[in-house]
């Protein structure tokens, strides 16, 4: 059946938070803490089935589940209906297919995790203070799954290590393509204080707005000269009046243009994503997929995640996706829609 929405790209999985800290989208065998997976196209004619939040393996990869029949099942579920993405996990909103009533998707906020050393003599211990905090492999760990402040004290310097998602973006209203998944970096930089700084969690894009303007909000962790900025993730284009067009808006990760379309939305700035996929024409008519920070959006299939670097890997840790390619694997982000 060519008329099926294209699936959104599979997400990550964060070992970072710690395990007393369960947050995130729930994954198989009813463990959470899953991210930043995308959503999934809308379908066209109603006979097709809605593209999978987060890639074939959904609804895991990815909150937004898209089109017309949801993307859960082989049979219809009529509603028309994208689904919202889980908030706290960077996916982008899935697309929806309905002439009269706009009910597309809208994308996920995003996350920002910061990770420190510290000594075999303060286990336990953490030095500074800010967000949701917890301990594993020698190191404290700060979560933020909202806008909050981080304090180091006098006494900090450390190399400190971070992983830092935005919102995920909107879909459009009818006909719409699924949400870019919001972009993503991660690296170290040396810290010292005494500091004190805002910690930005970007919220997710609101879906079917009039003016088509539905992409994510960007996550900041405001290092002392050298701010970490990721950029939110582009809406899905729809039937804005506004952008008859159907234009997929670009962003972290780019959104899926409207069905027929093909001015889909890029990457910018290109290091945290890949731009999304244009709408298809007949035989096969849908909404595009969304972008994902491992690859571009292609035809009816949304971009690939990236999982987390191995040092955020807690065994225990229940934040981030599963993916159940090559065996499966926890710690999937940011898959396009």
């Amino acid at each position: 059946d060519n008329n099926v929405g294209g699936d959104g790209g599979v997400g990550l999985r964060s070992g970072a938070a710690g395990p007393l800290y369960p947050v995130g989208q729930p994954g198989p065998g009813g463990g959470t803490g899953w991210f930043a997976g995308g959503g999934g196209g809308q379908n066209y004619p109603p006979t097709g089935a809605g593209g999978k939040g987060g890639g074939p393996g959904g609804p895991y990869a990815g909150a937004g589940n898209g089109g017309y029949m949801g993307g859960q099942g082989p049979a219809p579920i009529l509603t028309k209906t994208g689904r919202n993405a889980v908030q706290g996990t960077g996916s982008g909103g899935g697309g929806s297919y309905n002439p009269t009533t706009t009910t597309a998707g809208s994308g996920g906020s995003g996350i920002v995790i910061v990770r420190y050393q510290i000594s075999s003599s303060q286990t336990f211990t953490a030095k500074a203070t800010g967000g949701s905090i917890s301990f594993y492999g020698g190191k404290t760990i700060h979560t933020f799954f909202n806008t909050s402040t981080l304090t180091m004290p006098d006494t900090f310097s450390e190399t400190c290590e971070y992983f830092v998602v935005a919102g995920g973006g909107g879909a459009g209203g009818s006909s719409s393509g699924g949400g870019g998944a919001g972009g993503v970096l991660t690296g170290t930089a040396p810290i010292s204080g005494p500091f004190s700084v805002t910690v930005t969690v970007g919220t997710g894009g609101r879906a079917n707005l009039p003016d088509g303007n539905t992409n994510g909000n960007n996550s900041v962790l405001a290092w002392p000269g050298s701010p970490i900025t990721t950029t939110g993730g582009g809406g899905g284009g729809g039937n804005a009046p506004s952008d008859p067009s159907g234009t997929g808006q670009d962003g972290g990760s780019g959104g899926g243009s409207r069905n027929q379309a093909s001015n889909q939305g890029s990457a910018s700035p290109a290091p945290e994503g890949n731009p999304g996929a244009s709408g298809g024409s007949a035989p096969a008519i849908r909404g595009g997929g969304g972008g994902g920070a491992g690859s571009a959006g292609f035809m009816a299939t949304g971009g690939g995640g990236i999982q987390i670097p191995s040092t955020f890997r807690d065994p225990a840790q229940e934040i981030g996706e599963y993916n159940p390619a090559s065996g499966g694997s926890w710690g999937w982000f940011a898959g396009g829609g």
